[in-house]
């Protein structure tokens, strides 16, 4: 009798085994990339799931000035333990490269068109903080895993300056020419000015309001 109910009780321990890896391992694969909300109940290992805790603990560790070569890559990863997976567990130093690498390249493509300004990434408009985070959380689902879409944003926040001090000269200045010279294509070309000079307009308003057109 005594083996019998012992062998019972190792099979019930072997099947919630069972169950525990099934669920465990169904926790580790990341979230589908979708533009639906997540739930944080179905997540209750993300330590990071609001933003208000994460700066509560970066908060805390504020004060540290001087650090040794040694522990630099610790603490840039340690920059990054918010962008933890559905375990909760921080990314390795070789996934955040990987997550700097792909948002300077979002900021490349963004800059390209003409969309990027000499500012800090909080001024930025609406329309391109969400292409940002589409872009991040499609290569990257576990930045999914807040409320807001905070940890994409913080990515843009942490990342702009860097990627503006090493390349944004080159596409700021590009895109100020570039519409300069729209502008200037665009005005209207009447073939009563004289090439010799500007012209004065008929005035519009009143006394001394007059426009000017410079033909070069």
């Amino acid at each position: 009798m005594l083996r019998q109910d012992n062998e019972q009780l190792r099979m019930q321990n072997t099947q919630l085994l069972q169950a525990l890896t099934t669920t465990a391992g169904s926790r580790q694969h990341p979230p589908p990339s979708s533009s639906t909300s997540l739930s944080e109940g179905d997540y209750p290992l993300v330590q990071y799931w609001q933003k208000g805790k994460y700066n509560d603990v970066i908060g805390k560790k504020k004060g540290v000035t001087q650090v040794d070569a040694a522990d630099v890559p610790k603490i840039t990863a340690a920059s990054f333990h918010f962008a933890e997976d559905a375990m909760g567990t921080p990314p390795t130093l070789e996934t955040v490269a990987a997550i700097k690498a792909t948002a300077a390249s979002v900021m490349h493509d963004l800059a390209k068109a003409a969309l990027l300004h000499d500012s800090g990434w909080s001024t930025m408009g609406q329309n391109v903080k969400e292409r940002f985070r589409e872009a991040m959380e499609k290569e990257y689902p576990d930045l999914r895993l807040c409320h807001g879409h905070w940890k994409a944003d913080r990515i843009g926040t942490q990342q702009y300056s860097s990627w503006k001090a090493s390349h944004g000269d080159r596409y700021f200045k590009q895109n100020m020419n570039t519409t300069v010279a729209e502008q200037e294509n665009s005005l209207p070309i009447d073939s009563n000015i004289s090439p010799l000079g500007p012209t004065l307009l008929p005035k519009r308003v009143g006394m001394g309001n007059a426009c000017q057109i410079a033909i070069n």
